[in-house]
C-alpha cells in the first residue's frame, strides 16, 4: 500500500516547463485571433458584398463563394474519413492482438472511459470481484490493462527482484517526473532502492517499539473519550474516531506532538479532507495520468494554491522549532530532546546520509499515508466484531484470560498482544476481507513479454493483482471467502502459510508498504486496550464504503463500558 501521496496538484518548480506552456499559449492565441480576424473579414466580404455597389457582380467574389462552398464540404469529409480509418484501424488491432481472447466488458476493448466510469462509481473493489467471477481470473479492465487473480503469479509480479516495473498510472498520485517523486510513486527501481534504503531503519519494528510510550499516550486519550461517549450513551461515527487517534498517533511519533483531533473531535487543520480530496482526483487522472502534469501547469499558472500546500507549511513549521530546539541544546545534554521520528531523520541528516528533501518527503510519507490503513483495519475489526458476536466473544475471553493470569499489563504492551493468537488472528482476517487498497496495484510486462498463469502477455502490457479479489480466492482461502471467520487463522500450519503468503494488505516485496510495522504497531495494541474496556453495539444497520483507492467506511455505534 502507499507510503507517500504528492497528491495531484501541489503545484512543483516547473520554471522551464512552464515558460515553454507559456509561450505556446501566447503563440497559440494569437494565431487563433489571426485566423478568426481573416474569416470574418471573409464572410463579411461574402454577405454584404462591395460597399460601393452591393449589386455588383463580381468574379472573384464568386471564386471565393466556390472556395468556402468547397471547403465547407471538405472538412466534414475529412473528418468523417478520419473516423472510419481510425475505427478500421482499431478494428484490426482488436482483431490481430495476441490478447483479443482475454474476456471482459466489451467498452474495455476500446477506451479506457469504462473503467473510469467504474472508478468513479467509488465501488470498484466490488465491481473487480464481480468481474472476475463472471469472466474468469484474466480480465481486460481497458485496453491493454488486464486485472489478474492469480494467486501463484503474486511473487512473479511483485516479489523480491521481479523485472516487473509500476505503471504510469502511479504518476497521478505523486509528482509527475519520476526525478522528483516520493517512495511510493517513484517508478524508477534504483532510485526506489536508494531512497529507500536511506530510511529503512527508521521504519523497522525495531525502531518504532522505541516509539510504544507515544503510541500509549495517544491510546489513553482514546480510552479517556470512550468513557465519556460511555457515560453519556452517545451514538459515535466509529470510522472518525479511529483516524483521529490514528492521526494524533502519526502526529506524536514523527513531529512531536499530535494534530489535536481526538482532543477537539474534529479536523481542525482541514489535513482529513485535503486529503481525500487528492485521492479522489488521483484515483480517477491514474487512468489519464499524461494529463496529471499539464493539469498541473494549468493550476499553478492561474496561480492557485493546493490545500496540500497547508500540510506543507505545518511540516516545515514543525522542523524549524525542533532545529531550534536542538540548537539551544548545544553543548548541553540532550536527554530532554524526544527520540521520535523528526529528530532521528535530522540526525541522519546532520551526518550528511540524507538531505532536505529526504527529511521533508519522509515526515510526510507519514502525515499523508500513515494513518489510512491503520483507521480503516481498526473501523473494520470492530465492525466485523459487532456483526460476528461468537468472534466477539472469544475476544473478551482471550483478554480475560491474559489478564486474569498477569500476562496483560495496562496499557497493554506489543509484545503481549503478539502472544495473544485469536487477537492476532482477528487481525490478519480483518486485513483479509478488507484491505486499504481497493484497486490492483498496476505492473507493465517487462521486455520480451512474460507468461502468467498460462497466458502469454506481451510487453509493454500492464497488469496487476487487486487484495479484494485475491483475498475472496477460494482456493487459498476456502470456500467461504465471504464470511469472517478468525478461526481460519488458527487451522493447519500449511494452509496458514498459503494464507499469509498470498495476504496483500500492504502489497509485496521490495514495494510493500513502508509503514506496514507502524499500522501493526498501533493494531496490535490499541484493539485489546479497548475490548478489555468496553464493548461496541453497531446502529442503524450495514455499513457504507467509499472506494477513494483506500477503501473508507461510515457506521456508527454506542460504547458501553465492560
Amino acid at each position: 500500500m502507499p507510503s507517500s501521496y504528492s497528491f495531484g496538484l501541489r503545484g512543483a518548480i516547473w520554471s522551464n516547463r512552464l515558460s515553454r506552456f507559456k509561450s505556446a499559449a501566447r503563440s497559440s492565441c494569437a494565431g487563433h485571433t489571426a485566423q478568426c480576424i481573416h474569416t470574418l473579414e471573409c464572410q463579411s466580404a461574402l454577405v454584404l458584398g462591395s460597399p460601393k455597389d452591393s449589386n455588383a457582380f463580381h468574379p472573384s467574389s464568386q471564386s471565393r463563394t466556390t472556395s468556402v462552398s468547397r471547403d465547407d464540404m471538405t472538412l466534414p469529409l475529412l473528418a468523417v474519413w478520419g473516423a472510419i480509418v481510425y475505427a478500421l484501424i482499431a478494428l484490426y488491432k482488436l482483431a490481430t492482438h495476441p490478447l483479443r481472447n482475454v474476456p471482459g466488458p466489451w467498452q474495455a476493448r476500446i477506451t479506457r472511459l469504462w473503467e473510469l466510469s467504474q472508478v468513479r462509481a467509488n465501488h470498484f473493489e466490488h465491481v473487480n470481484i464481480n468481474l472476475h467471477a463472471t469472466y474468469g481470473p484474466i480480465v481486460r479492465t481497458a485496453p491493454n490493462r488486464y486485472s489478474l487473480n492469480c494467486p501463484e503469479a503474486v511473487q512473479q509480479l511483485y516479489g523480491h527482484g521481479s523485472k516487473f516495473i509500476k505503471d504510469r498510472w502511479y504518476r497521478a498520485y505523486g509528482h509527475p517526473e519520476d526525478a522528483h517523486a516520493d517512495i511510493f510513486s517513484v517508478i524508477d527501481e534504483r532510485r526506489h532502492a536508494v531512497n529507500r534504503r536511506k530510511v529503512a531503519s527508521l521504519f523497522s519494528m525495531t525502531s518504532l517499539v522505541a516509539y510504544e510510550p507515544y503510541v500509549d499516550t495517544s491510546n489513553a486519550t482514546l480510552v479517556a473519550k470512550f468513557v465519556e461517549f460511555a457515560a453519556t450513551n452517545e451514538v459515535i461515527s466509529i470510522p472518525d474516531w479511529m483516524q483521529y487517534y490514528a492521526f494524533d498517533v502519526v502526529g506524536e511519533f514523527t513531529v512531536g506532538r499530535p494534530f489535536g483531533m481526538m482532543r477537539t473531535g474534529g479536523d481542525i487543520l482541514g489535513i482529513l479532507d485535503t486529503i481525500h480530496q487528492n485521492l479522489a482526483y488521483s484515483s480517477r487522472m491514474c487512468l489519464f495520468n499524461e494529463l496529471h502534469a499539464w493539469l498541473g501547469l494549468v493550476n499553478h499558472t492561474l496561480g492557485h494554491r493546493s490545500a496540500f500546500e497547508d500540510i506543507n507549511d505545518y511540516v516545515k513549521a514543525r522542523l524549524a522549532e525542533r532545529q531550534r530546539q536542538n540548537s539551544s541544546l548545544e553543548g548541553l545534554d540532550k536527554t530532554e530532546v524526544r527520540s521520535d521520528f523528526i529528530q532521528k531523520l535530522l540526525n541522519l541528516h546532520a551526518q550528511g546520509k540524507i538531505d532536505d528533501a529526504d527529511v521533508f518527503n519522509t515526515i510526510n510519507v507519514n502525515i499523508a499515508a500513515g494513518s489510512d490503513t491503520t483507521s480503516l483495519t481498526l473501523s473494520a475489526a470492530i465492525y466485523y466484531l459487532c456483526r460476528s458476536p461468537n468472534s466477539a466473544r472469544k475476544l473478551y475471553d482471550e483478554i480475560d484470560d491474559f489478564a486474569s493470569q498477569g500476562k496483560l499489563s495496562n496499557p497493554v504492551t506489543f509484545s503481549e498482544a503478539q502472544q495473544m493468537p485469536y487477537l492476532q488472528a482477528v487481525i490478519k482476517e480483518t486485513f483479509r476481507v478488507h484491505p486499504g487498497v481497493g484497486f490492483p496495484l498496476p505492473r507493465v510486462v517487462p521486455s520480451g513479454g512474460a507468461e502468467i498463469a498460462g497466458t502469454f502477455f506481451p510487453e509493454g502490457t500492464v497488469v496487476g493483482m487487486n487484495a479484494w479479489v485475491l483475498h475472496r480466492n477460494e482456493a487459498v482461502f476456502g470456500s467461504d471467502v465471504d464470511v469472517f471467520r478468525p478461526e481460519r487463522w488458527l487451522g493447519p500450519k500449511d494452509d496458514v502459510a498459503s494464507m499469509e503468503r498470498n495476504l496483500f494488505t500492504f502489497g509485496a516485496g521490495s514495494r510493500t508498504c513502508i509503514g506496514k510495522n507502524i499500522s501493526l504497531l498501533e493494531l496490535t495494541k490499541l484493539i485489546p486496550q479497548l475490548y478489555r474496556q468496553f464493548s461496541f453495539e453497531l446502529q442503524g444497520g450495514e455499513w457504507e464504503t467509499e472506494n477513494v483507492f483506500f477503501v473508507k467506511s461510515k457506521f456508527q455505534c454506542k460504547v458501553v463500558s465492560r
